[in-house]
């Protein structure tokens, strides 16, 4: 792999798909500057890169490493295979946080049928089921894959993508350790969704239910150290 034919490779190929490096630095999330150093071969771009850069070129990955274009079949199809594995991943935890969803509504109708909620219980409840269901929606569905390339030169602990917001000083996010934390949501998400309906539905069948109302405080902390110490734990671990 000569680090000169890459670069080059990158230039015909961009120019041929009719991309200027402005065109093709936003399709990846860096900066046209990124693009320009890759094809001076100053520099080489961030192994995450390598597939989003592969199919916006309409090559390989074997072939964008070798810089230039293969007469084996194979390469292509060992990508495609790739591709199929990471979709069904995907696919996977789509259909797990549905089925997790119809799970946990299904639970919640049968507990306003069974049992008599008062308004204080429901918005106790509802807060942590809309929480776990907005948050793990978006996680699975609408949150990027990979962030810009400038959250891995620098230390950013705050990240914007459509209406969400994260704001952790001393978490540095790239994309080391973005998929990871975007999945740790998503579980945390799913489990909140199953566990909910069963502890809610044991408190309002037994005396348990005074420590829902005289440990509010308590339980939010719990509740809220669930979600942030395995998020900043693994952040931290990748980053």
């Amino acid at each position: 792999m000569e680090h000169k034919d890459i670069g080059n490779f990158i230039a015909e190929r961009r120019k041929a798909k009719g991309l200027t490096q402005k065109q093709l630095a936003e399709k990846l999330y860096v900066s046209d500057k990124a693009i320009s150093k890759w094809e001076r071969n100053i520099c080489l771009f961030d192994i995450s890169l390598i597939q989003p850069l592969a199919d916006i070129l309409d090559v390989s990955v074997n072939e964008l490493l070798e810089g230039k274009l293969l007469d084996s079949k194979q390469d292509d199809e060992v990508i495609q295979k790739i591709k199929q594995i990471s979709q069904s991943k995907r696919k996977h935890w789509r259909m797990i946080y549905i089925l997790t969803t119809a799970f946990c509504l299904l639970a919640t109708a049968y507990l306003i049928h069974i049992y008599t909620m008062d308004t204080l219980q429901r918005i106790d409840y509802f807060t942590y089921i809309v929480i776990a269901i907005v948050m793990g929606g978006y996680f699975v569905f609408f949150t990027p894959k990979q962030l810009p390339d400038y959250y891995d030169k620098n230390q950013i602990h705050f990240i914007s993508t459509g209406i969400m917001r994260m704001n952790m000083p001393g978490i540095h996010f790239n994309n080391n350790n973005w998929f990871r934390i975007s999945m740790t949501i998503v579980i945390w998400s799913i489990l909140m969704m199953i566990i909910c309906p069963f502890f809610f539905g044991i408190s309002l069948n037994t005396s348990f239910s005074d420590i829902l109302i005289t440990q509010k405080t308590m339980i939010c902390i719990i509740v809220l150290s669930t979600f942030f110490i395995p998020i900043i734990v693994c952040a931290k671990r990748y980053e």
